[in-house]
């Protein structure tokens, strides 16, 4: 429930090109979810799902307080109804308009979207007011909640995900940005989208509508793209990183003169993203002291590639997503970091990567080889081209025979890395690990 809202029906009929049916009355909170009780008076959107139609849900919404309801289905209700084409594009219309004079950053990219758009964020808020995405909400329907729930804010910085040609061009659309952010552009979703080639248009998309600025990778291909009257700033080009260096549980760097910048993050490639955020906060007039603190308030979102102590033995849980791109920066990132630690890494399935899956599991197991990895665990659908990339390793046939077998296979002279698609769901092993007592 987004609360906060002040629209007539009419108004709202007007900014999603709806057909208005009944009285006109004031709305003051929007809902997708008929459950949601609302003393005010709100609007539901009735969106059609999978293995659900949302009009199958208006008397429940109506009950808990809907007194407008938009749909593409033919109704009778009590209430006034806003008949449109398409639901989801309905609420994407009323977002454009609804978020005002509020300067909109938007971030897409292969991996570390969230990450930086979490950065970005603490860093701004040292200056000015703030809001964002909230966790991975970052499709269609989630992008557009962000922006209704702008309350006059000086900055959203929205992350904008994407499964196929033409929705991020529909983000960028509803969200008008001031900035645009490419992070990288990988490997990710490949297997919808059918080649790089057709992921790089896809992330390009982003371009289309925004106002002032790009921060783009410094990549020949990016470079080529036609000039569209917009400033480009390229990653690692503008602004140089200097003076690495690795500490217990963190990194520690300079950015031109910002000296002695830590982030939470044991990850070479957040620097990647640092750098983003500091262009950013550059652009909005922040000096070193508030881009410092805005980093040493930074925390990593759980299951992103933090450090967690388990019995006597660390974990780098990193089981939120996995492409080739983040499996690989990760296993690099493991083997710098611990050079006093044997490390083991389990690994399972990188999804959506179509007919290139066993290809890229087989890398990935020859890499671990390639940088002596001392044991190789695997579980999963693709569990075999690991093994043979590594030459070897130990697979895992059962779920729930992971946790305890693991355990009795690891030591305090050890750091595991835990990484694979979110769907596998690894965190369930991370956490019945917690409970497990080792004495060894």
């Amino acid at each position: 429930m987004i609360e906060g809202i002040n629209y007539l029906c009419s108004e709202i009929a007007v900014a999603i090109n709806g057909k208005l049916i009944g009285k006109d009355e004031k709305i003051e909170a929007i809902t997708i979810n008929s459950k949601e009780h609302s003393k005010a008076p709100s609007c539901f959107f009735a969106i059609n799902g999978k293995r659900f139609n949302g009009a199958d849900f208006i008397d429940e919404a109506i009950k808990n307080g809907a007194r407008l309801i938009v749909t593409q289905e033919k109704i009778n209700a009590s209430v006034t109804v806003i008949y449109v084409e398409n639901v989801v594009k309905a609420l994407g219309l009323l977002a454009k308009k609804h978020k005002g004079k509020t300067k909109i950053i938007a971030i897409t990219g292969s991996n570390g979207k969230t990450t930086t758009k979490d950065m970005v964020i603490s860093i701004l808020k040292t200056k000015y007011t703030v809001t964002g995405t909230i966790a991975n909400l970052n499709n269609e329907i989630g992008t557009a909640l962000t922006l209704l729930s702008i309350k006059k804010e000086d900055f959203c910085v929205v992350e904008m995900g994407m499964r196929a040609l033409g929705e991020i061009e529909w983000l960028s659309y509803i969200a008008e940005p001031n900035v645009g952010v490419i992070t990288n552009c990988g490997t990710a979703h490949i297997e919808k989208l059918g080649s790089r080639k057709n992921i790089f248009k896809a992330k390009t998309e982003l371009l289309k509508y925004v106002k002032e600025y790009a921060i783009l990778p410094n990549e020949n291909r990016f470079k080529k793209l036609n000039n569209d009257g917009i400033e480009r700033i390229y990653i690692d080009k503008k602004h140089k990183v200097k003076n690495i260096n690795r500490c217990e549980s963190s990194i520690r760097f300079d950015i031109d003169s910002c000296k002695s910048i830590e982030i939470d993050s044991i990850y070479m490639h957040d620097i990647n993203n640092a750098l983003i955020a500091y262009s950013i906060g550059r652009l909005f007039k922040l000096d070193d002291n508030q881009i410092k603190e805005g980093f040493k308030n930074f925390k990593k979102e759980k299951n992103r590639g933090t450090i967690i102590a388990v019995n006597k033995f660390l974990i780098l849980s990193d089981c939120y997503n996995a492409s080739y791109e983040s499996m690989r920066d990760a296993i690099f990132s493991i083997k710098a970091q611990f050079k006093n630690k044997r490390i083991a890494v389990l690994l399972g399935d990188m999804l959506e990567l179509g007919e290139k899956s066993n290809k890229f599991h087989f890398k990935i197991g020859r890499l671990c080889k390639q940088l002596k990895i001392d044991k190789l665990f695997v579980y999963g659908n693709f569990a075999r081209y690991y093994i043979r990339g590594f030459n070897g390793g130990l697979e895992y046939k059962e779920f729930n025979e992971i946790p305890s077998k693991l355990s009795t296979e690891l030591d305090q002279t050890y750091v595991l890395l835990v990484k694979a698609s979110n769907s596998i769901n690894f965190e369930k092993i991370i956490e019945q690990m917690r409970e497990i007592k080792n004495d060894k």
